[in-house]
């Protein structure tokens, strides 16, 4: 017979984060989820952002996604991906910093390097 005893914390933190700031000079609307959780519409005024915190799933398929409107400009991206457990997905970051400017989409982390473009607004 094999055992085997795993202790689990009482409180568990969140390991993974998504930041989404404004950079624009006016207000725009996002609406983020991922299968399990619907985080909701959220109108974002110049200035302000939008957060969130979570702890992957086991099997490494947690998966952010967001749809962004601005005026009649709009964009949709994963914001957040897991390494599932064969390895074969990688998150690109584990503390997501998303900087939204009236060019489009930058992301970058909290360790202070400078954020790259990632995509355009469409129309």
């Amino acid at each position: 017979m094999f055992l085997v005893a795993i202790k689990m914390p009482e409180v568990v933190h969140a390991r993974d984060s998504v930041d989404i700031i404004n950079q624009l000079d006016s207000t725009f609307t996002l609406h983020c989820q991922s299968r399990d959780n619907d985080l909701m519409q959220h109108d974002i005024t110049a200035g302000e952002d939008f957060a969130f915190s979570f702890n992957e799933n086991i099997w490494g398929t947690t998966e952010f996604w967001c749809n962004f409107w601005w005026g009649n400009k709009s964009q949709e991206f994963t914001v957040w991906k897991g390494s599932d457990i064969r390895g074969t997905h990688k998150q690109i970051c584990a503390q997501c910093m998303y900087y939204v400017r009236p060019d489009g989409f930058y992301v970058g982390q909290r360790n202070g390097a400078p954020p790259t473009f990632m995509d355009p607004w469409l129309t």
